[in-house]
């Protein structure tokens, strides 16, 4: 061990608290010590203690105690014939002139603050993604030229946190999402209405039936970051009070949830993108009904419904 010091780590369970230990110098300080209890160490700069120094008291198992430990150390001018004695556990002790005081814990000072430790791993990512069906009946068409029956899939992506201004005044958080909506099914039409491209005045001729398929996707916020698909109804009556298919991802939150649009797009809402086609197999007719690309259903190009024979031999 390093010159000057003298370390003893004892291995007796004894007990200190009923009484002191006293012995007289010329038996040393490891019989002095022999009765302490097994969690103590004693380590002692003996060069330390011709100036009046302390010893340092630790324990074997770290931890497992904080008594404290007092006892007396009998001054002499020999560096290596320190002596300890009347010792305690959790007791003041009055020195005999002659002899100084130590005290002793089993926990001792805090040490130096120790280097930083590496990086630790990438935290879980923000995304989260839910889906909902639904079997739709009697949908109306904008305009009233059909009805259609179809089954409607809507998946959501919270994409990540975004500022609290984006849901509202009042809002205390915010979250981004994506949406897409698919729809697959049939439509009917109504005889006499008016043809769904809005640049024809061509009037439906008759009752025709036809397949439908389509959708898009959307960008918003909310202020819940908790989308529940089980709040979405597995089947809705379109001829009843429904929500609008824009606003359809609305259902997946609880009451008392703001919602933002983002970004605001030219006369289509939350819509980024999105096209349904109908196709009419007894007429030959097709009509698209899209945007990004896409003139939403009034281009010449995008086709028409009017119940009039367009096949060809």
């Amino acid at each position: 061990m390093p010159s000057g010091l003298l370390t003893c780590r004892l291995h007796t369970g004894g007990d200190l608290s009923g009484g002191a230990l006293r012995h007289h110098a010329r038996h040393g300080l490891r019989r002095a010590v022999h009765s302490l209890p097994a969690w103590v160490k004693v380590t002692i700069p003996s060069l330390a203690i011709i100036g009046g120094g302390t010893f340092t008291l630790v324990s074997a198992n770290a931890g497992t105690t904080t008594q404290t430990i007092n006892g007396c150390v009998k001054s002499t001018s020999t560096v290596t014939a320190r002596t300890i004695y009347d010792v305690y556990l959790n007791k003041t002790v009055k020195c005999p002139k002659g002899s100084f005081g130590v005290t002793w814990n089993v926990q001792g000072p805090v040490g130096p603050r120790g280097p930083a430790g590496p990086a630790g791993p990438a935290g879980a990512s923000g995304l989260l993604t839910v889906s909902a069906t639904a079997a739709v009946s009697s949908w109306p068409e904008t305009g009233g030229w059909a009805t259609d029956d179809f089954t409607r899939t809507v998946t959501l992506t919270r994409q990540h946190a975004a500022a609290a201004s984006h849901c509202g005044s009042g809002a205390s958080q915010c979250w981004f999402y994506t949406e897409t909506l698919a729809d697959n099914g049939s439509f009917t039409t109504a005889a006499g209405a008016h043809s769904p491209n809005g640049s024809s005045s061509a009037m439906i001729n008759g009752i025709i039936s036809g397949n439908m398929i389509g959708g898009g996707e959307i960008e918003f916020y909310a202020s819940s970051d908790t989308p529940n698909p089980s709040l979405v109804p597995a089947t809705v009556d379109g001829s009843s009070a429904r929500p609008s298919t824009t606003y359809w991802y609305k259902q997946f939150f609880p009451d008392g949830t703001q919602f933002g649009e983002s970004p605001p797009q030219a006369g289509n809402g939350p819509w980024t993108t999105y096209d349904w086609k109908y196709t009419a197999p007894k007429t030959c007719e097709t009509w698209n009904d899209g945007i990004n690309p896409g003139d939403d259903g009034s281009g010449t190009a995008d086709g028409n419904i009017t119940g009039v024979n367009a096949c060809t031999a």
